[in-house]
């Protein structure tokens, strides 16, 4: 039950970021539409992935990967 607590938070917060950082600005909007796609991927491999999860070091291996270009 915590596990399920904690991702719900975790994806509010996401989403309210996401909405409220972008959604007024609309030279962002390829910014947002890019955020809005990770999150449905991230949100993705944690429902249906065979193995357990780390968030984090995913999270943190996506950006190291994003910035490595």
């Amino acid at each position: 039950m915590y596990k399920v607590i904690k991702k719900l938070t975790f994806w509010s917060v996401v989403s309210l970021v996401s909405m409220f950082s972008f959604a007024f600005v609309s030279g962002y909007f390829e910014v947002s539409k890019n955020l809005d796609i990770f999150t449905s991927l991230f949100r993705e491999v944690n429902i249906y992935y065979v193995d357990e999860t780390k968030p984090g070091e995913m999270i943190e291996k996506a950006i190291d990967s994003c910035l490595r270009i």
